[in-house]
């Protein structure tokens, strides 16, 4: 791989990091000025634009055949509307630095699951990643609920059997 070619993936990695970074933030800033379905209309109109220019630029143009129209509007439906629909109510009842932490431990648990209802084995270290994610979740809940003594509408129905008084 050329060193431009590596500079490039670095670059648009660190570009993701950074937008996923500040997404909580800015989604938080937003619904002072718009609702979550309005957001979300913006959202996913923006990425469809960017999505349909780079795939015009460098001619990656995919067809779905017409007999796989509704399961990808299944999963249209299911993947980006109705997560970004519970991101962003969930954005309404909690901090963005809390939405952040839960949203990041979204792959930390899924080995979890896998075992659930796979039977796959969990390795020492997604154990370890386990423990870790959730101390860290953890500490985090715990000063967010401190915090959040003076606006206790906060945790009112999203966590209210671990917030506890």
């Amino acid at each position: 791989m050329g060193n431009y070619k590596r500079l490039g993936v670095y670059l648009g990695t660190l570009g993701a990091m950074l937008f996923w970074g500040i997404a909580f933030v800015w989604t938080k800033i937003v619904f002072e000025y718009y609702g979550p379905f309005t957001t979300l209309l913006f959202r996913l109109i923006i990425s469809a634009i960017i999505l349909t220019l780079y795939a015009k630029i460098t001619r990656k143009n995919e067809t779905v055949a017409r007999k796989d129209w509704p399961i990808f509007l299944l999963l249209a439906f299911l993947q980006p509307f109705c997560y970004f629909i519970g991101e962003s109510f969930g954005l309404l009842l909690v901090t963005s630095t809390l939405a952040s932490i839960m949203i990041g431990l979204i792959p930390v648990i899924a080995p979890f699951f896998a075992y659930f209802f796979y039977r796959e084995k969990l390795s020492v270290l997604n154990i370890f990643g386990l423990i870790i994610s959730f101390l860290g979740f953890s500490s985090s809940l715990q000063q967010e609920v401190l915090i959040s003594k003076h606006q206790p509408r906060e945790y009112s129905s999203c966590c209210s059997p671990l917030c506890l008084q």
